[in-house]
């Protein structure tokens, strides 16, 4: 109800309140999703990514006391959760590489795309 036929104007706010590099994210790029978004389901299918989010919260806990030991990356932007994930994961992992993009917030692989591949990539051939 407040999203429909608003889907671009929503997005785009979403992009540019997340984002560090404002332009990082060209217009182009947030018509494609806007479309996408606009498409039958589109916009409950994104809000459902946030709903999950509790219910995957009390997955993650039932695996107390259990750790992960296979390697771990987690990526963030200084300027969005910053050292958060790190530290969230750190207690659940043996093996955790975190890498803290300094110029970026919420969608690292749109604002520093070459770091992320590199760092991504690093990661994956190790």
């Amino acid at each position: 109800m407040l999203t429909k036929g608003r889907e671009r104007d929503y997005i785009a706010a979403q992009i540019r309140a997340w984002s560090h590099k404002k332009d990082a994210i060209p217009e182009s790029a947030i018509a494609e999703f806007a479309t996408h978004y606009a498409a039958a389901g589109g916009m409950t299918a994104g809000f459902n990514y946030y709903r999950a989010l509790k219910d995957d919260a009390a997955a993650v806990g039932s695996f107390e006391g259990r750790k992960l030991n296979m390697p771990v990356l987690a990526i963030a932007g200084r300027h969005g959760v910053g050292e958060r994930l790190a530290e969230a994961l750190r207690p659940r992992t043996t093996n955790l590489r975190s890498v803290i993009v300094e110029d970026s917030g919420h969608f690292v692989a749109d604002e520093a795309p070459e770091y992320f591949c590199e760092q991504t990539g690093g990661f994956l051939s190790a």
